[in-house]
């Protein structure tokens, strides 16, 4: 019998939860910590880990004192307990239900149309298979596990460079290595092609051989894996300006406008008239919402190819938005600002007799009203113009008396969830309700920023979360993301799904509103919840968040970017951020800025990641990513975390899967302009 749970003796009695959470930290997901009295349990995941951890760990110090490490008894808990999830217990009943054993093989170079079912078929030829799984933790990649060692072994001698869908598969033993969940999977694969590239006479030919190998990765939108090999390709051959221009573009993907900026300048800088430098170039800057720069590089592009159609579009609208911006700002400097809300009368519109959706009785938002707008979307129906306009001006009223930082207080032994960004996946949003529970006064959540764009279905997503804010206001919280912006609406979808779906009118009432969004949370003086992350400059306080203006655009450097854009690094100290915009903040900085502020930790998203959360600098910061399958090609899941008052650390994270929804591409309603739809 497998055993994933370790007893921990002569464990000191000064040691914490947290002590037992860092001396085990790098070793794979922990379920459980259980300290008693000079002894406790800690439960892993995986086998492997455990396996791992005992190994390594055993007769180390622990707090100043030699720890005995051992596999325990199962735990009572589990002795009724099926042994297996059900998600697996769905996936095949011919065989009994799937189960991971150490006779394992990884699958790399797998072709995208070959299936967990279509690899397990292949595989039984070997022997007896008790685990396949595809794609799920790294496009082509796959897992299989055999019943025994011998099957395994047949396995690799009949299967080792066979062709499935196209592609010819290498097989790799994988049962005495270190779990996955601690291996950097890009650099895995990176290192698989570097292995495998044909043998060249020289470096240039071998940099471009790595510069197609990328291009495919990019094709099949492994952007981080395509973007280690450009640069190995650049390490080679740094003289290639297609080879930082495609870098460039995979920046882009990620939304790294910095890198991408830096490569395309790169790039012309080895040849002048390299004219997607100047593509990549805009694109950039109409990102970080520099659009004379990208009007810059766009006449240049048009210069260099007059006959150009696509780049005279690009020029032309692009020209739009700067007179639009320099009109909008001679206007503004003539008049007193007035609301776009000023101008809506909501008593004169008229709902249909026709009209299918909820109506809002008395005004008022009630569980029935959220109920049968969730119905009415799932079914891809639409709430009425009167009452969207109701819902968006009663949530202006309400966040525009709201604080810049927002203090929450969570009893004790109520649970608290907070959730990273959604980005428009409805459906996906729907999910969490099922697997946690509607909203409610005895369910309280936090949103934690990036709610539209790139989805597309953000209209039905923004209603549904500001319908619940306004039903629980005090049981409900967001927080302003990096996208809840302008130039990031116009940019990835939003702004353009509020016009078809609705009016332009009602696309510039929500750039209003998303002004007024408190930019993060503090939970029970303990936890801070923000979009993007920590500081650029030093000694930051809580009340100079307290003090920050929020209302405005999100500007290129401050407290306010920070808190939008800033990611985690392993490093000490600070970075530039890759994005061109925030910074990135090593564990010392965290570390400072906990202890200054009385913080156990910090709550961030920002950033996709495979289970859908990460842990970072010692367990005082961690994202949460709620988008699962980002975009339907990152075939991350995932996660959302729950505390409660009495017991914030550590949290608890939730992984969970994409879901189906209607055929509608993300990314429809983003302008043509940037080149994403």
């Amino acid at each position: 019998m497998t055993n994933t749970r370790i007893y921990i003796g002569r464990l000191p009695q000064r040691a914490s939860e947290q002590d037992v959470y860092r001396f085990f930290k790098g070793y794979g997901r922990i379920r459980e910590v259980v300290i008693k009295n000079g002894f406790g349990f800690v439960e892993f995941s995986e086998v492997r880990d455990a396996e791992d951890a005992v190994f390594d760990l055993n007769g180390k110090e622990l707090c100043g004192d030699r720890v005995v490490l051992e596999f325990s008894r199962r735990h009572p808990r589990d002795r009724d307990r099926g042994r297996f999830d059900d998600r697996y217990s769905r996936r095949d009943s011919r065989y009994g239900p799937p189960y991971q054993t150490p006779y394992r093989l990884l699958v790399e170079n797998l072709s995208t149309r070959c299936s967990w079912q279509d690899l397990k078929d292949f595989m039984r030829d070997a022997g007896e298979v008790t685990y396949a799984d595809a794609h799920k933790i790294q496009r082509r990649e796959g897992i299989i596990c055999f019943a025994t060692r011998n099957s395994m072994e047949r396995a690799m001698d009949k299967f080792q460079g066979k062709d499935i869908n196209g592609r010819r598969i290498k097989l790799v033993d994988d049962s005495r290595r270190k779990s996955r969940s601690r291996m950097t999977t890009t650099e895995h694969i990176v290192r698989t092609v570097l292995e495998n590239l044909r043998v060249s006479a020289n470096d240039v030919e071998r940099a471009n051989q790595l510069k197609e190998e990328a291009n495919q990765f990019f094709k099949d939108q492994a952007y981080d894996v395509a973007i280690e090999l450009y640069s190995s390709a650049i390490e080679l051959d740094p003289k290639v300006p297609a080879y930082y221009g495609n870098r460039s573009m995979a920046y882009l993907k990620k939304e790294l406008y910095g890198s991408a900026l830096e490569d395309a300048e790169t790039a012309l800088s080895l040849d002048p008239k390299y004219i997607k430098g100047y593509y990549r170039k805009a694109t950039a800057n109409m990102a970080l919402g520099k659009y004379r720069l990208a009007l810059r590089d766009y006449e240049m592009v048009k210069k260099c190819c007059p006959s150009d159609q696509d780049a005279l579009k690009k020029f032309t609208e692009c020209q739009k938005i700067v007179r639009r911006i320099a009109f909008e700002k001679a206007i503004s400097c003539d008049h007193d600002h007035k609301s776009i809300a000023d101008s809506i009368d909501v008593e004169k519109m008229v709902v249909e007799s026709d009209y299918k959706g909820p109506h809002l009785e008395n005004g008022e938002i009630t569980v029935d009203f959220m109920k049968e707008l969730i119905a009415t979307f799932k079914a891809q129906g639409r709430l009425h113009l009167k009452y969207a306009y109701k819902i968006l001006l009663e949530i202006r009223k309400y966040f525009m008396k709201e604080s810049t930082l927002v203090d929450i207080a969570v009893p004790d032994r109520q649970k608290f969830t907070i959730c990273g960004d959604v980005h428009g996946q409805f459906y996906d949003l729907c999910n969490i309700f099922d697997l946690n529970g509607l909203p409610s006064e005895e369910n309280p959540y936090l949103f934690n920023g990036d709610f539209v764009d790139r989805g597309s279905f953000s209209v039905e997503t923004i209603f549904t979360l500001f319908g619940f804010k306004l039903l629980y206001p005090r049981h409900f919280y967001m927080s302003r993301g990096n996208h809840e912006s302008d130039v990031m609406n116009k940019m990835y979808g939003f702004e353009g799904e509020v016009k078809s779906k609705y009016n332009n009118q009602m696309a510039e009432l929500f750039t209003e509103i998303f002004n007024y969004l408190p930019l993060c949370h503090v939970v029970n003086h303990k936890i801070l919840v923000c979009h993007g992350g920590l500081f650029k400059s030093e000694g930051i306080t809580l009340d100079q968040i307290r003090g920050t203006n929020r209302v405005r655009q999100p500007p290129d450097e401050g407290i306010m970017c920070d808190l939008l854009w800033s990611d985690p690094q392993d490093a000490n100290g600070r970075a530039p951020s890759k994005r061109g915009v925030g910074c990135q903040f090593g564990p010392d900085v965290t570390e400072d800025f906990c202890r200054r502020n009385g913080l156990l930790y910090v709550v961030r998203s920002h950033e996709v990641k495979p289970l859908g959360y990460e842990r970072h600098h010692n367990d005082k910061c961690f994202t949460v990513f709620s988008a699962p399958n980002y975009c339907d090609t990152m075939s991350n899941k995932g996660a959302f975390i729950t505390i409660t008052g009495d017991n914030m650390y550590p949290p608890r994270f939730t992984e969970f899967d994409a879901v189906a929804h209607p055929p509608v591409r993300p990314m429809a309603y983003a302008s043509s302009l940037f080149g994403f739809n």
